[in-house]
């Protein structure tokens, strides 16, 4: 779903699987799999674009970033983050794994003590 004026793009032969929540600003390259659990939001300001040949799996979170081609993120939350390959990598394949923000409000938080 999008707010008028938004646009969503999906390129040819991209997977996207039950209960995921696509919605806003999104453009999704082909050969793409966004699989279960997966939630990718882009704004008028910040518009989600994901790249050619990218898994999106694990219950990840996308809002306004850019993800380059060849890219595999698993369990991350990616906020208005810019996601390339290295210059001097060799691979043919990148991955992101347990990328999350730093958290806020963690002096609240103390370990359970029965």
């Amino acid at each position: 779903s999008c707010f008028y004026g938004q646009k969503i793009f999906i390129g040819d032969n991209v997977e996207i699987f039950n209960g995921d929540i696509i919605k806003g600003n999104v453009t999704i390259g082909e050969n793409s799999v966004i699989e279960s659990q997966v939630r990718v939001t882009g704004s008028d300001e910040y518009p989600a674009q994901i790249g050619k040949h990218v898994t999106i799996k694990g219950v990840s979170y996308i809002f306004g970033s850019v993800i380059d081609n060849n890219f595999i993120i698993e369990h991350s939350v990616l906020k208005c983050k810019k996601v390339a390959k290295l210059e001097d990598s060799k691979s043919e394949v990148f991955k992101v794994k347990y990328y999350l923000p730093e958290a806020e409000g963690m002096e609240t938080v103390t370990d359970f003590k029965k």
